[in-house]
């Protein structure tokens, strides 16, 4: 059970990300686990940033600003670590063995990250900095600005690769602005979303500009739609030109679906979700907050849905699923769903992953990065397990007094602990 006992600290850290309240474990009474004061980055240093889920093998990939692990979600141990520093992290089949992750920081590349042999490789050299990626059965595209240095370049870049060969297919260009410009010049001009449609012979595409120094970005309200055989544009369509409040800056992302057997593509907001037919027409609009677009599932046979912002996650539930709402104590970036398992898995910012039981909605088991590719795992009673090196710099902390950890140790470590919370979720014991 997570306090704010130590809310007081919370200013101290703010500009690192961390603070002293989000390192609190309740044990009995007064008696609390936390990371010492005088080095709270020593849970984590990187920034928890998606998930992704191997249905083949029950793995949990956690991406952060350093590296993308690998978790076994039947052992609940850390198998492999991939040591690639990526910005954007993807599936590449749907099987989920096969993953691509973009490098726009060092060397404007794609890796390829097997889960089948465990292994991380660089595939594609690009000769633009990437900023967005999406990847459809044998495709791959990359969208990008050029690498020329000088003015904020107007159009930005899109080639589509095979995923196999990683033989370039298409090459094609895309205008950033979708409205005249207010003032003479641009800045920061780029792509907030792309996204193939279900056969792979469309690509959605939005995004963003600067328009004049100083003034905050412009996204896009419009959609522009391209044939991925041919790279031209064939569908131009906008939210019936809404006007967006400060905080709803455009389109955030790009997503199809099918209404009575018909296409239809999705426009999230930062707080709309609009459905638009094939033609480009305003199908329904509603409130909606947009997080990697997994807004619905069907939990042992029936439909549910589950909406998330940047800190609560809201089950809504249908016939046997009652309805539930948890709140989280720091930034949520990314939620996996395992309906056989009858599992939730959150990340949060302070790259902690949270395990909820999908029927009660209760959180179990919270497993805390720690640097040096160490973590530490406890529940809301005390158990706790960690890795050779997961407990270093972790106290008793006893009113204003601490103790070490060595003073309850034994009392509260449980050696398969992580194994035994799933297994006793998968039951349905929790």
């Amino acid at each position: 059970k997570l306090t704010s006992a130590l809310s007081s600290s919370d200013r101290v850290f703010q500009d690192r990300l961390y603070t002293a309240r989000d390192y609190l474990v309740e044990l009995k009474s007064t008696r609390s686990l936390i990371s010492r004061k005088n080095n709270p980055l020593n849970i984590s240093s990187a920034i928890g940033l998606s998930l992704e889920k191997d249905s083949t093998h029950k793995y949990l990939l956690s991406h952060d600003s350093d590296k993308v692990y690998v978790w076994s979600m039947e052992s609940g141990k850390k198998i492999h670590t991939f040591n690639q520093k990526v910005m954007k992290f993807g599936p590449i089949d749907e099987a989920g063995t096969r993953f691509y992750g973009m490098d726009s920081q060092t060397s404007n590349c794609i890796y390829l990250f097997d889960t089948t042999k465990l292994k991380g490789k660089r595939v594609l050299d690009l000769a633009m900095a990437p900023q967005q990626v999406d990847a459809h059965e044998s495709m791959i595209a990359v969208a990008g600005r050029s690498n020329t240095s000088g003015q904020t370049p107007k159009q930005g870049i899109i080639e589509i690769y095979n995923n196999k060969t990683w033989k370039r297919l298409l090459r094609f260009n895309v205008s950033f602005m979708t409205r005249n410009l207010r003032y003479r010049r641009i800045f920061d001009t780029g792509f907030t979303k792309i996204a193939f449609n279900s056969d792979g012979s469309e690509l959605a595409v939005t995004t963003y500009w600067q328009d004049g120094f100083g003034h905050p970005r412009s996204g896009s309200i419009h959609c522009q739609v391209f044939d991925t055989k041919t790279g031209k544009r064939i569908k131009y369509f906008n939210n019936r030109n809404e006007r967006f409040q400060n905080d709803d800056k455009g389109i955030l992302n790009i997503d199809y679906g099918s209404i009575d057997g018909l296409p239809v593509y999705v426009l999230y907001t930062s707080t709309f979700k609009t459905i638009h037919s094939a033609d480009g027409k305003v199908m329904a609009k509603r409130f909606s907050h947009y997080l990697k677009g997994k807004t619905s599932f069907g939990v042992r046979g029936s439909n549910a849905q589950l909406n998330f912002n940047d800190s609560r996650i809201k089950l809504k539930g249908h016939i046997d699923i009652p309805d539930h709402e948890v709140s989280l104590t720091n930034k949520l970036q990314d939620v996996e769903i395992f309906k056989k398992l009858n599992l939730v898995v959150a990340l949060t910012q302070d790259n902690k992953l949270h395990f909820y039981n999908l029927s009660t909605f209760k959180e179990r088991l919270t497993i805390a990065h720690k640097d040096n590719n160490e973590w530490f795992a406890y529940t809301s009673t005390g158990e706790f397990e960690a890795s050779r090196n997961g407990t270093d710099n972790v106290v008793w902390w006893m009113g204003d007094n601490y103790l070490p950890f060595s003073a309850f140790q034994n009392k509260f470590k449980s050696p398969n602990l992580v194994a035994n919370r799933l297994a006793e979720i998968k039951k349905g014991e929790f």
